[in-house]
């Protein structure tokens, strides 16, 4: 016991950061971000239950963070009983498993990787759900080796792309259905949905026409309103009654009344 404890002192961790892709830097930085929030908070609900930051610091280590550890291994293992799939692939992010699965020339890395981190003895549903899913591929590469030569050889027949991860999710929504939000179950943080469009969006010819409706009401309005200011000019009370109605009868055709020729009295 003393020896395991000098052990775990001495030892020491060394993460190899330099040849990280995009995806797996943008997971670590978050990760990274979660915790040092997580540790901030803590020590900030720390020093807040003393009234004098220098009786905490001597008092070292939070009380509270004590065993934290182990509570946290406990709720760990009751959250993975109540998981529908439960993945056995560790701490390494999912994408370090594609990767080398892509290396590796595999042509369905998602359903492979699933098959790898997932399927194990007794667990009938993933592996229930691991051989749809091969076999839906198999579907996919022939109906691809179809639209090529009759000699061509499968292993040269090259899926759509993304077949693998549309296979995934389309087995995994029908069984389980669709998770809320952008996660993909089966796919850890190795790739996200694209966010569905919003019922309001507009798209851009609708706007065009919405604004072109919009100018041509004001251009009627703005009509509207100068021939409303010239007839208000011309009833105002500057002029008047006698002087309207002259202007008006002026205005006015005159009838033509015809005229019966003259025809001698009878004497």
């Amino acid at each position: 016991m003393c020896y395991s404890s000098k052990f775990f002192k001495k030892r020491v961790t060394n993460y190899n950061l330099e040849d990280l892709d995009e995806e797996s830097l943008t997971y670590v930085n978050r990760l990274f971000a979660e915790r040092y929030k997580q540790w901030k908070s803590d020590l900030h609900h720390h020093f807040q239950a003393y009234d004098d930051p220098q009786v905490a610091l001597q008092e070292g280590c939070p009380k509270e963070l004590e065993g934290r550890r182990i509570n946290k291994a406990q709720v760990n293992k009751g959250n993975r009983k109540k998981k529908t799939l439960l993945h056995h692939s560790g701490s390494r992010p999912f994408s370090y498993r594609m990767d080398a699965r892509r290396r590796e020339g595999s042509k369905f890395p998602e359903i492979d990787v699933f098959g790898d981190v997932y399927v194990r003895p007794g667990n009938e549903l993933a592996e229930s759900l691991h051989t749809t899913m091969v076999e839906r591929s198999q579907l996919v590469l022939q109906e691809s080796a179809s639209q090529l030569p009759p000699e061509t050889p499968i292993e040269s027949v090259a899926p759509p792309q993304d077949a693998g991860f549309q296979i995934l999710t389309e087995t995994l929504d029908q069984t389980l259905g669709r998770r809320p939000g952008t996660y993909c179950r089966g796919m850890g943080n190795a790739r996200r949905r694209e966010p569905r469009p919003r019922s309001s969006a507009r798209s851009s010819s609708q706007v065009t026409a919405l604004t072109a409706e919009v100018a041509t009401l004001r251009s009627q309005m703005s009509e509207m309103a100068t021939l409303r200011s010239q007839m208000s000019s011309f009833c105002s009370p500057s002029y008047s009654p006698a002087f309207q109605s002259r202007v008006l009868m002026r205005r006015l055709p005159r009838p033509s009344i015809p005229r019966s020729p003259i025809r001698p009295l009878p004497r």
